[in-house]
């Protein structure tokens, strides 16, 4: 089996590529070829190289490599590392590093289109795995809940009734079982809910037929069915009426509280008071066994204490509904337990009531004006919604603060750096990393504790490095302004 790569391989190819870009431009200038008419002609080359390297065969016809043409006509002896097909230029990105005006505002540029890339990818990746596993729970949860039931048609075309049917018409294949009859009536209430409904649905059909019947099961086998006839109470029981509830012919079941239905009950002598009782709460869309209601709160937008709250507590009421007839051996024991849970859950949700990470971002924009200023307002709407999808994404939950902070730094300052580096900005480039630091902060959890010197640190290293910049950019400039 082929190894897999990992995840970090298309961050390990694309910062070779750049050091293959960077490589073949001090080459340019070891050459003389640095003054902004070549190295506009230069990135026009790289550039056109880009667009093409998204075609899926440049990689084989060039053999994994490029070779950059100077201004003069000549290949570059440094050859530029192919990048992975992964990276696709949009054209506001092709337009801005056809603008570029130095080596590292090209490459800034690069990088940041990298970063965006990958993060949609995540995004995507992280989506569709999310949307397949609950499918996959739902169609689950449809098997565990819905009997295996024949259709009516085929039952009915399986059946020959009258005396003169021979065994001459049973399907190669079919297997004769003998259904033999129920004990006691209280084992003929043992059944689960769809069973009996069935069986009650189905009743008046098998009254009047007679004879061997046969049932296709879900494997596509076809299984015969025998009636039987026992005497008890001095009368004549037919068996088969029961058949349904045989738990060789049906799936495992999730053991929920039957329903009490008023014809499940009709021929059981130990009928009492209870089972005769009003019927309305089991429609009510509480009970565990409702897939109208199970649908729609799987729609309603809850955190996880929420569902498991709202669960717990369907459980609980069907519980108390529930009669002695039911099966529950052991109720006042879950009663008690169900009981205490519920307690001890309330307590953490009220211990833990606030705003949540989302409507903290959210209040960053209405009671910090001035620092949102600092960012485009064409870019922001697509910063807020990338912080939103990390609000809400699982892996927030295990990250710190220097974590959180380098995540809003990749979708926020990265972007704001190479334009506020090529127009001078350098002030506005401060006020982007105070906000970075506000909205790592914001989006945390409420009880995390960090010291202000650990949270000022990154700020005065950034600093520190703008400060760095804007000497060295001012000294190359005062270079070209010399023909240097």
């Amino acid at each position: 089996m082929e190894a897999r790569a990992p995840r970090h391989a298309s961050v390990l190819a694309g910062a070779e590529f750049r050091k293959s870009l960077q490589r073949v431009f001090d080459e340019a200038k070891d050459k003389h070829f640095g003054g902004p008419h070549d190295f506009g002609h230069m990135t026009r080359g790289i550039v056109a190289l880009l667009r093409d390297a998204q075609r899926p065969r440049t990689g084989r016809r060039t053999g994994g490599s490029w070779a950059v043409r100077l201004p003069d006509g000549r290949a570059a002896s440094s050859r530029v590392a192919l990048p992975r097909h992964e990276l696709k230029l949009s054209r506001e990105t092709t337009q801005r590093l056809r603008r570029a005006d130095s080596d590292k505002e090209f490459l800034g540029i690069l990088l940041a289109a990298q970063h965006e890339q990958m993060a949609k990818k995540q995004t995507t990746t992280t989506t569709t795995t999310t949307g397949e596993r609950r499918r996959k729970r739902r169609a689950r949860d449809v098997v565990l809940t819905s009997p295996e039931q024949a259709s009516p048609a085929k039952k009915t075309r399986g059946r020959k009734t009258g005396a003169g049917a021979s065994s001459s018409s049973q399907p190669v294949g079919a297997t004769s079982l003998s259904v033999p009859p129920f004990s006691s009536p209280a084992k003929r209430r043992s059944g689960t809910a769809a069973a009996a409904a069935a069986a009650t649905s189905q009743e008046p059909q098998r009254a009047v037929s007679e004879g061997p019947a046969e049932l296709t099961l879900t494997s596509g086998r076809k299984v015969r069915l025998v009636r039987k006839a026992s005497k008890e109470g001095g009368g004549q029981i037919d068996s088969s009426s029961r058949a349904t509830a045989s738990s060789s012919l049906a799936p495992p079941q999730t053991p929920t509280p039957r329903r009490q239905d008023d014809g499940a009950s009709d021929d059981s002598p130990s009928d009492s008071a209870d089972d005769t009782a009003p019927t309305s709460n089991a429609s009510s869309p509480m009970d565990t066994d409702d897939p109208d209601a199970d649908d729609a709160a799987a729609h309603e937008p809850a955190t996880g204490a929420q569902k498991l709250t709202r669960d717990m507590t369907r459980l609980l009421q069907s519980l108390t509904r529930s009669n002695k007839n039911d099966g529950w051996a052991d109720k006042p024991a879950m009663l008690e337990w169900l009981t205490l849970a519920l307690q001890r859950l309330s307590q953490q949700t009220t211990t833990q009531t606030g705003p949540g990470r989302a409507s903290r971002l959210d209040s960053i924009a209405r009671h910090m004006p001035d620092r949102l200023a600092a960012v485009d307002p064409d870019r922001w709407t697509g910063y807020l919604a990338a912080l939103r999808r990390l609000c809400r994404s699982p892996a927030i939950h295990d990250m710190d603060y220097e974590q959180r902070l380098l995540r809003v730094v990749a979708i926020v300052y990265l972007a704001e750096e190479v334009d506020a580096v090529a127009r001078g900005e350098w002030a506005r480039l401060e006020k982007v990393l105070g906000l970075c630091s506000v909205i790592a902060e914001a989006i945390g959890p409420e009880d995390e504790v960090v010291d202000d010197e650990r949270k000022n640190r990154w700020i005065l290293a950034r600093r520190m490095d703008l400060a760095s910049l804007r000497t060295l950019m001012a000294a190359g400039r005062r270079c070209e302004g010399l023909g240097m």
